[in-house]
């Protein structure tokens, strides 16, 4: 068995998400997770079960603030106990982490406008190919116009958001190569 751990960090890249927003921005994400069912990817269960814990690890940066208003309902509802800051997914081959990963940056970067995620897999070779495959879920699922992809290079994406902010993400080997 082979196993592959991605780690996916938060940081804000513009203003933190205003009062009576979070809640919106919450559905919001739900409803761009959902749109992958409608098509030939619908998300299996443990897909689900990884996108589950996307966002309950994002829950703060998603609500911000309401936060404190809103969590302790949106936790109930999802039966969510401990919410960490860092999640990292562990499953053998074949299980859809990459892919259920790419689905949650693509629906992340979309409806959380002024965002950067900053995700580490274990190879470059593997850091790219998330980068790729949350492009391509952008454009194919998403249907984000052609306009609203600002740049891409081999390491960041900047795309505008659903309300026309700019969202970044970024994607590193979590040991760098080294020439040696």
């Amino acid at each position: 068995m082979s196993f592959v751990r991605l780690i996916v960090k938060q940081a804000e890249l513009r203003q933190p998400v205003p009062k009576n927003e979070g809640r919106e921005r919450f559905n919001n994400l739900a409803k761009c997770l959902s749109m992958f069912d409608k098509t030939a990817l619908e998300r299996s269960k443990e897909q689900e079960a990884i996108h589950q814990a996307c966002t309950a690890v994002s829950l703060k940066s998603i609500l911000g603030g309401d936060y404190d208003t809103l969590s302790n309902e949106v936790r109930s509802q999802n039966n969510w106990d401990g919410i960490g800051q860092e999640l990292c997914v562990s499953m053998p081959r074949r299980f859809g982490k990459t892919t259920a990963l790419a689905m949650f940056i693509a629906a992340y970067l979309y409806t959380q406008p002024g965002k950067v995620l900053i995700v580490f897999a274990p190879s470059k070779r593997q850091s790219r190919a998330i980068l790729n495959k949350v492009a391509e879920f952008l454009d194919t699922t998403l249907h984000l116009a052609k306009q609203d992809f600002i740049a891409k290079n081999q390491e960041d994406l900047w795309i505008r958001s659903i309300n026309g902010q700019i969202s970044k993400m970024s994607a590193y080997p979590a040991r760098p190569e080294t020439g040696t």
